[in-house]
């Protein structure tokens, strides 16, 4: 980036201190997440602070479930201090319900500490000296192991009950040898299984212990206490068992390891897994069958079918009812060979219309959205305990495998991306700018927190050579800053983006602008409806039934980088957000291709809203196809459940569109969603070619006499995002604009055009002298206000390199 001119220092030195004033009182009010984070993962200050972190995420508490003696073996509570004294806020990472750590260890010499001390580990066992090994985990504190006092459930602060099987067993001591931890009952009660039964878990190896040896042709160990797994032919000294979400005994754990936390200091947790991940799964077969989970269904039946739905769905006693065995009944019915889960009988379509396999869907999704409430209200309580009113939970996994698991009860969202290949991207996954768009994932992740922004994990996957690019990684981060999403930096790994310049210059950028975006919020027009029923509905027993043709989602990044690229300003409407109190500040409504959308859904709101508050509506291909939860994903019997707005039960028997008036609102319907292709297109210009059709089905809900917020005159592109924002504290109006014109071959950006938009004002600016100015990491292009008119003004900006944020205010306010 190039320095900045004396005269444009001075010029931002003036707009800050006039933006600090107005927003002290903002800032004093709200969650130190909340205000442009800028996270560090560094256990060194001084690494944080040259980065310009207000976070950091120094590992001073760190608890991936290994016990909360564990936890105390790991603790740097000097580290926290001295953070805090740096007046930095200090998270650390745990897990959700994810993975439980159980390392080996050598054990120590009893010293003045109140814990047994620890020698060599999982990550040193190359330096084990011949002493007693013990297995570190979660199974220790259950299981009140002496090893591990005093932390361990017995602690008077930090203790829980006993853990239990589902029938109330205490699950204590082993099924086997008490030397391996895989025979626990601990993890056998309490973590998730396969529809055999098996326990699930991962295993790990350390790699100096594993070498071969070239003189004896084996491992050059030690192997004192290890494993060998004849599936590799090496030494595990690290097993990650997973959770099953439906076990309480992991809310019980989750309020004793955040009290022990807090206690020490830090002020929040990047808590791993806030998603169906390992308890649900991408291939559920393998994972998602935890004793927990398998009585919780029977609740589950009994609740929701009559017996004579249970005795057609084959389940004569839901008491003792196990829905392993019905279900490996009807694969063997269909040809399984009773062993193998990688069999394609567990993708087989026809599990899609499979009742009893569909409800146990949906009863995964309501207890895994359970657990994942009740655990965030452990770690807020437990916090609060600790003195801790404000304690970030920063959730990771969202929107790229969330399946309608967290719904809104999360602080923040802080989630892992890469450009290629992922489960709800498919296997080309988003690619990279100039053609990839990331502004819709952001979106939708922030929809599913209550932050106003995102913390984004971005990796060089698949895209090494390209990300080494720091054009490229500059590109992505400004369209990050112009969407309320920011990277968490991570120096010195490199399969993280960004060399230390490019993150430092980065956050220096978000720092000084922080204080003069303030409070602001996005204005938002149009919503775009998430289905994330319509994906869970696609998944087999096996998985996704198709990777790479998932009608809903793809129909749905398609809409929302159109959108984008059209800069019609839109929100994502989550299902669990869809009432017409949503719906009251937006013009038009898109339902793209989503399968299950309940009648009740359509009765109670989109028919009030059309009808009755003039609201404009798209629906596109099998929408309404399927009934919601409450009936099972079943196919409604009546047809589409949106027939009553657009006259329309079955795609099959529809026109390529039908346009309505209904009530003092309109609806169109595509029988073919245009967005799936869009998002499945080549290349830019193939997309580009596309957008005229997204264009003019929004003007036949939008006419020419419609007042949008951004409406663009000259130097539209593609590649220029735009984003408003509105402070209403400050009355003020901010136009984020980012460039994604790379030029890969040259390693350039390619500039913007000028660039003259026409700006919609709020009430409160009309009919006084505006101002506008521009902040931008590299040259400030000019800005000018031009015909103003009661209502609106237009705006001149640029050319831009990167990014610009222009800031628009009444004179002298």
């Amino acid at each position: 980036m190039r320095s900045l001119t004396l005269q444009q220092l001075i010029f931002i030195w003036i707009v800050e201190s006039s933006f600090l004033v107005a927003f002290g009182a903002v800032a004093q009010n709200t969650p130190f997440w909340d205000a442009f984070p800028r996270i560090v993962e560094t256990p060194r200050l001084e690494t944080a602070l040259d980065h310009h972190a207000n976070i950091g995420s120094c590992a001073s508490q760190t608890d991936p479930t290994w016990g909360i003696y564990g936890q105390r073996i790991g603790s740097k509570p000097g580290r926290t201090e001295k953070f805090h004294q740096a007046g930095l806020k200090t998270i650390s990472y745990f897990e959700t319900f994810g993975q439980s750590y159980c390392y080996v260890a050598e054990i120590g010499q009893k010293k003045t500490e109140d814990f047994t001390p620890l020698g060599a580990g999982h990550w040193s066992w190359e330096r084990y000296s011949g002493g007693p090994i013990v297995w570190v985990g979660v199974h220790q504190y259950f299981d009140d192991d002496p090893i591990a006092r005093p932390y361990t459930r017995t602690h008077p602060r930090y203790g829980s009950p006993v853990a239990t099987y589902p029938d109330g067993t205490i699950a204590t001591g082993y099924i086997g040898s008490a030397t391996d931890p895989r025979t626990s009952r601990v993890f056998d009660a309490l973590c998730s299984k396969d529809i055999l039964g098996n326990l699930t878990y991962e295993t790990y190896y350390n790699p100096e212990v594993n070498e071969i040896d070239r003189d004896t042709g084996k491992p050059r160990g030690p192997l004192d206490g290890l494993f060998l797994m004849p599936e590799t032919g090496k030494y595990a000294s690290l097993f990650m068992f997973k959770k099953d979400s439906a076990c309480p005994a992991w809310i019980d754990y989750t309020r004793a390891s955040t009290l022990m936390a807090a206690d020490a200091g830090i002020d929040g947790m990047w808590t791993d897994n806030f998603s169906p991940w390992d308890s649900f799964g991408h291939r559920p077969v393998q994972i998602a069958f935890g004793e927990w989970s398998v009585a919780g269904f029977r609740d589950h039946l009994k609740k929701e079918f009559s017996k004579d739905q249970l005795k057609s769905m084959g389940v004569e006693s839901p008491d003792t009812f196990d829905i392993r065995e019905s279900l490996r009944d009807i694969a063997i019915k269909w040809g399984w060979d009773g062993e193998n889960l990688n069999s394609p009988i567990w993708t087989d379509k026809r599990w899609l219309e499979e009742p009893l396999w569909r409800a146990y869907v949906i009863f995964k999704r309501r207890a895994g959205t359970e657990a994942l409430e009740k655990y965030y209200h452990a770690v807020k309580d437990a916090a609060r305990e600790a003195g801790k009113e404000e304690f970030l939970v920063a959730g990771n996994d969202i929107p790229g495998f969330s399946l309608g698991w967290p719904r809104g009860t999360l602080d923040m969202v802080s989630t892992e991306v890469t450009a290629g290949w992922g489960l709800a991207r498919g296997a080309r996954g988003f690619r990279l700018p100039p053609f990839g768009r990331y502004a819709p994932f952001y979106k939708l992740a922030r929809e599913h927190a209550q932050s106003r922004f995102v913390n984004i994990w971005f990796y060089r996957d698949q895209f090494e050579e390209e990300l080494a690019s720091q054009t490229m990684v500059s590109a992505l981060y400004y369209e990050m800053l112009a969407n309320h999403a920011l990277p968490m930096f991570h120096p010195g790994k490199e399969r993280v983006v960004g060399t230390s310049e490019t993150n430092v210059d980065f956050f220096r950028f978000v720092e000084r602008v922080a204080p003069l975006y303030g409070d602001r919020v996005p204005v938002e027009e149009i919503g775009l409806y998430y289905s994330s029923s319509s994906i869970l509905a696609q998944f087999t027993p096996g998985g996704i039934l198709d990777l790479n043709h998932q009608s809903h989602q793809f129909a749905y990044w398609g809409w929302a980088t159109a959108l984008g690229e059209l800069h019609y300003l839109h929100r994502p409407i989550p299902e669990w957000k869809l009432n017409l109190k949503t719906l009251a500040d937006l013009r038009v409504l898109i339902i793209p291709d989503s399968e299950i959308l309940d009648p009740d859904v359509v009765q109670e709101v989109l028919l009030p809203w059309v009808r009755d508050q003039g609201g404009q509506l798209l629906v596109t291909a099998n929408s309404g196809k399927r009934l919601g939860e409450s009936g099972n994903f079943a196919l409604n019997p009546k047809g589409f459940s949106t027939a009553p707005l657009t006259g329309v039960d079955s795609a099959e028997d529809a026109s390529s569109e039908t346009f309505a008036s209904e009530g003092s609102g309109q609806v169109l319907y595509l029988s073919k969603d245009i967005g799936f292709d869009f998002y499945l297109a080549n290349d830019p210009v193939e997309r580009e070619g596309a957008l005229p059709r997204f264009r003019e089905c929004l003007s036949k809900l939008l006419p020419e006499k419609t007042s949008l917020s951004l409406e663009f005159l000259e130097g539209d592109s593609p590649n220029l995002g735009a984003t408003l924002y509105q402070s209403k504290s400050t009355n003020r109006l901010f136009l984020d604009l980012n460039n994604s014109a790379v030029d890969l071959t040259a390693d350039t950006m390619t500039k913007t055009s000028p660039i003259k938009v026409s700006v919609h004002l709020p009430e409160s600016m009309r009919d006084r002298n505006l101002i506008a100015t521009a902040v931008a990491p590299d040259a400030t292009p000019q800005v000018e206000i031009q015909s103003p008119t009661k209502d609106r003004i237009e705006l001149i900006v640029g050319p831009i390199e990167y990014y610009a944020g222009v800031i628009v205010e009444p004179l002298n306010q």
